[in-house]
């Protein structure tokens, strides 16, 4: 019975005691967009034709390309979008027990 927030449970010795544990990969996703995929499958192809992650921002930069924020391109950018789409792609496809 409850009453004014408060549970009150007459002539009774039942309580609950229990634990929950929960682990999930689909919590708290981030998801690109599609300018992002866009990019990150673009930088993939032009390493995979032998570019190195200069060649590529210069690439891109020289296509008109931009950074998700608007910037132009550098190496770290291009090597950044790489490494946090692997980590990303790691971490969404862990399963837990």
């Amino acid at each position: 019975m409850r009453c004014n927030g408060e549970f009150l449970i007459k002539n009774s010795d039942v309580h609950f005691t229990f634990d929950l544990i929960t682990r999930s990969s689909s919590l708290n996703k981030q998801f690109y967009s599609q300018y992002q995929h866009l990019l990150h499958d673009i930088i993939t192809e032009r390493l995979g034709e032998g570019m190195n992650y200069q060649e590529i921002s210069d690439w891109l930069n020289e296509n008109g390309y931009q950074t998700p924020r608007g910037h132009t391109f550098k190496n770290n950018h291009v090597h950044s979008i790489v490494k946090k789409k692997r980590i990303r792609t790691e971490r969404l496809s862990k399963t837990y027990p």
